[in-house]
């Protein structure tokens, strides 16, 4: 649909609405709820519904085809078999209702060619200035036959095709690989190769919730579909352990994931001009699983210091955990569950940004700004980056902790306006 052409073939449109299986269907009630049917004979009525919504989606599909064309357009109709409760037969016979159609479907199976013609004449000659009604020819017997002197021979693509335009993501700049289907970011939870991190006995609390995809995903869910300001604490339970069960869990790690989560909701925040806790940001200040797209003309990033190792141009697709808006400001928030160590230590500023610059995640939060950054030009008035633009926040989860006020598992930036608008 939405597609023209200059000329348009419609040699099919002869199906039947009748139901080719009467004990398991499904129609829409009056008030457009699916209803599923398991025995139809018994009930008459779902019967005669489904295949009145029938009728109406063959017509709905003829009048599609009839509008695709440009210049002409041939509809083919005939006494074909089955096609007496068809589209064309409801559209050509002067039918004013669906009941009265199925009532005298019988009627038009047993028209003859002459018959039919002359109804089509009729209808022609009240539209003759666009329809015209003509008689479909016996097939030729003539045939072309292939010979050296008119043989088929292929056209030879002289152009060239622009190889660096494509549809780019954050995973296929960085990992060099061609672009696959984005999904939301859940980590992989790797632990970070650091002899000094590895636990010297059995740990407890979060550092040894298991580690992997799951878990990631786990706690994006959980983050994703709370209340941040809930302040009852057997609502947030609750959750917790539905998604334990539904994740596979032990419903014993409640306890370590309450806490955790807890933590998330109340260590303070700072931009370096104003501190919140997440507990601030009420629901409909959040933003969740922003998917975006954006044109590039050109993007090159560093992988450290040379920008010039990250390069492309096309459509720059990805999704954002959370986007949420705070006096006035709007924040970019990306939840990391990675196990970095088994103490806070491994989760200090010196050691999250080791982690940024492996993971290469200071490309990704920049594409991330720039997505959000166009996203706000558009939607927010009077937008300028510098009084709306927050920042970015990095959360990694299993190092946050309210006594340390937001030194360790947390990272921010907010970018240099001139490499947002560096990014074309």
């Amino acid at each position: 649909k939405g597609l023209e052409f200059f000329v348009v073939f419609c040699p099919f449109m002869m199906n039947s609405s009748k139901l080719n299986n009467k004990n398991n269907f499904i129609f829409h009630n009056e008030k457009s709820e699916p209803v599923y049917v398991l025995d139809g004979e018994k009930v008459e009525y779902s019967i005669t519904m489904a295949e009145k919504e029938a009728l109406a989606e063959n017509l709905r599909l003829l009048y599609v085809a009839l509008t695709r064309a440009k210049s002409l357009c041939y509809l083919f109709w005939g006494n074909i078999k089955d096609s007496e409760t068809s589209a064309p037969a409801y559209l050509f016979h002067g039918f004013d209702s669906a009941e009265t159609f199925f009532a005298h479907a019988q009627n038009i199976k047993k028209m003859n060619d002459e018959d039919i013609l002359s109804g089509l004449q009729t209808i022609s000659a009240k539209h003759s200035s666009f329809i015209e009604t003509v008689e479909l020819k016996e097939a030729s017997e003539e045939f072309f036959y292939l010979n050296d002197e008119n043989k088929l021979k292929e056209h030879l693509f002289s152009g060239t095709i622009d190889k660096t335009w494509r549809l780019s993501s954050f995973s296929s700049l960085v990992f060099e690989k061609p672009y696959e289907v984005e999904s939301s970011d859940y980590d992989a939870d790797t632990l970070r190769v650091n002899q000094k991190i590895f636990p010297e006995k059995e740990q407890q609390g979060i550092f040894s919730f298991p580690a992997g995809t799951k878990a990631g995903i786990f706690f994006h869910d959980i983050l994703e579909n709370i209340d941040f300001t809930e302040k009852d604490e057997g609502i947030i339970r609750l959750f917790i352990r539905k998604k334990l069960d539904e994740y596979g869990f032990e419903l014993s790690w409640e306890e370590v994931v309450y806490g955790s989560i807890r933590n998330v909701l109340d260590t303070p925040l700072s931009d370096g001009k104003q501190m919140f806790t997440f507990s601030d940001i009420t629901s409909d200040k959040r933003l969740n699983e922003l998917e975006f797209h954006f044109p590039i003309k050109k993007f090159s990033l560093a992988k450290a210091e040379s920008y010039d190792s990250y390069k492309a141009k096309g459509v720059m697709k990805g999704f954002i955990d959370l986007i949420f808006e705070h006096n006035g400001k709007f924040y970019i928030v990306d939840w990391k569950s990675n196990l970095l160590g088994y103490a806070l230590e491994s989760y200090s500023q010196e050691e999250i940004k080791k982690t940024m610059m492996e993971k290469n995640y200071h490309i990704q939060y920049l594409i991330y700004s720039v997505a959000l950054h166009r996203y706000l030009s558009l939607s927010v008035k009077n937008y300028s980056y510098e009084t709306h633009f927050g920042g970015v926040f990095y959360i990694f989860l299993r190092g946050i902790c309210r006594e340390s006020k937001g030194e360790t598992g947390v990272f921010f930036d907010k970018p240099d306006k001139k490499i947002i608008d560096g990014i074309e």
